[in-house]
């Protein structure tokens, strides 16, 4: 099919997790990612790198409880933080969480264990 300038198409969903991610020798903090879920073994082993994606400005992500509730879902954008909103913060960064979330809520859903499951399209 030919795409035209009136054709909108949207980028495929991918499904997988959401994590922490850290590498030993690393010097700063952890980042917050999308583990695709075709790039692994199982939601707790075997997670090849070419499956993992740092998120990012623009990005759609879901969050999901173990029941299918959805725990979030919305467009991930950069923003600044801090005293007179001068630190300039990426939806990657320990630091960012969206404002609708509190930040102890956000960190604790990338932390569980085991991880929860999510949607992300670009």
């Amino acid at each position: 099919m030919k795409k035209d300038a009136m054709t909108f198409e949207p980028s495929a969903v991918r499904h997988g997790w959401v994590h922490e991610y850290w590498e030993q020798g690393w010097e700063g903090d952890f980042w917050r990612i999308f583990q695709d879920a075709r790039f692994c073994d199982s939601r707790l082993a075997g997670w090849r790198p070419e499956g993992i994606a740092r998120l990012a400005d623009g990005q759609r992500l879901t969050i999901l409880a173990d029941d299918d509730a959805v725990l979030w879902t919305g467009r991930l954008l950069a923003r600044k933080i801090g005293r007179f909103q001068r630190l300039p913060t990426q939806p990657w960064q320990p630091a960012w969480h969206p404002l609708d979330v509190s930040a102890e809520t956000w960190a604790h859903w990338f932390s569980a264990h085991p991880p929860l499951r999510a949607s992300l399209q670009e």
